[in-house]
């Protein structure tokens, strides 16, 4: 439960005498994570002089680690990776300290609206991360920090169900505060922003940055000469990674053909076998007051019991054969002749459910990672061993 609202922010006292000659910023998306890797060239102008060199990143202290911001950035949570700094090729000691409960903000909104309130606001906790630099006079030094942590997101821990619930993912990183360098310009200024590892189609990040290059697929770049850190934006990435999390997620969870017994059908017996082959070339297709029959044989094993069903709700083998194609909007799932599964939102009571579905978007993804795009069915935990 790591949300982090800013990242990149230097704060220093204004240094008119050593000037920013270059800034190389490198953003790589991983997973639910960002490398950053930015390269600096500094000037001392002035006389010898040392100055000390923050970089702060702050996170949302969630009702879950309220008052205590150690937890924010705990191993356990893993929230930042590394954080390393080079001086010149050699690595420097790194200081660090949480400063707890700086200011409120508001949330930034990831679509998980039972994780938060409209104008609800949060306490920020803030880790340093801090270094010393020692300038001889005129002397030019360059200066490396690399850094991984989580991105801000909203997901829903597993306890109250068990298919998990992953939310849009935010990075952001502010390019103001290399402003405090000399005058507030840079010399030289290049961005590259490495998007590969999503591995998925342009649809599912956005970038607010101007005048940025494509260079290859998912791999952006952009460079500036004399360009004013005064008047740089903050760079926000939103990226939506829920297929690939759901993917994995089903694979390690499905339950084993060889648990299943039959299966059966009220129509389209002929393609019966479609439903459960993992492919999303193939279909059944049905029409309004249809049902399927699945049987399991016997099992004592807690680990095997059913928990949850999920279904890719429409012709995925193609946009135009999925904008053609039906899909489920309303269904009851029955376990040993009780109508007895939950689902989100929970409407209803137990024993009169009918679980009512959002119509699905077509995402172009790839086919390794279409099936995280299954709708959640139905869920339930605790299940009586029959």
């Amino acid at each position: 439960m790591s949300h982090f609202r800013k990242t990149g922010n230097i704060r220093l006292m204004n240094k008119q005498d050593v000037i920013l000659k270059k800034e190389d910023l490198e953003i790589k998306i991983i997973g639910d994570y960002t490398e950053i890797d930015v390269k600096y060239e500094l000037h001392n102008l002035g006389k010898k002089q040392k100055i000390q060199y923050g970089f702060p990143i702050d996170a949302y202290e969630t009702k879950w680690t309220y008052g205590d911001a150690a937890e924010v950035f705990s191993k356990h949570n893993d929230c930042i990776k590394y954080f390393y700094a080079y001086e010149n090729s050699e690595q420097l000691r790194v200081s660090q300290w949480i400063v707890d409960s700086i200011y409120n903000v508001p949330t930034i909104d990831l679509s998980e609206e039972s994780y938060h309130k409209k104008n609800e606001e949060y306490q920020i906790v803030r880790k340093w991360s801090a270094i010393t630099l020692e300038f001889d006079k005129d002397e030019i030094k360059k200066l490396r920090i690399k850094y991984k942590i989580k991105n801000t997101l909203r997901d829903k821990v597993p306890g109250f169900c068990f298919i998990h619930r992953y939310t849009t993912r935010n990075f952001t990183y502010d390019l103001n505060p290399s402003s405090n360098w000399g005058n507030g310009n840079v010399e030289e200024f290049t961005l590259k922003i490495d998007l590969r590892n999503l591995g998925s189609s342009k649809s599912i990040y956005n970038l607010n940055i101007d005048n940025i290059i494509e260079a290859e697929k998912h791999l952006y770049t952009k460079s500036i000469k004399n360009f004013n850190l005064k008047e740089a934006n903050r760079i926000n990435i939103n990226y939506d990674n829920r297929h690939l999390k759901m993917t994995k997620f089903v694979k390690e969870n499905e339950v084993s053909k060889q648990r299943i017994k039959s299966i059966d059908s009220s129509s389209n017996k002929e393609n019966i076998a479609n439903l459960i082959d993992n492919s999303y070339l193939t279909k059944w297709s049905g029409k309004k007051g249809d049902w399927i029959e699945i049987q399991f044989h016997k099992t004592q094993d807690i680990d095997n019991l059913i928990k949850g069903i999920l279904v890719l709700n429409g012709d995925y083998s193609s946009k135009e054969n999925f904008n053609k194609s039906g899909q489920i909007k309303e269904a009851k799932v029955i376990l040993n002749n009780k109508i007895e599964f939950n689902t989100e939102p929970w409407e209803g009571k137990k024993g009169n459910r009918i679980i009512k579905l959002n119509k699905n978007k077509h995402k172009n993804v790839n086919k390794n990672n279409i099936i995280g795009l299954s709708t959640i069915l139905a869920e339930e935990m605790g299940y009586k061993k029959k």
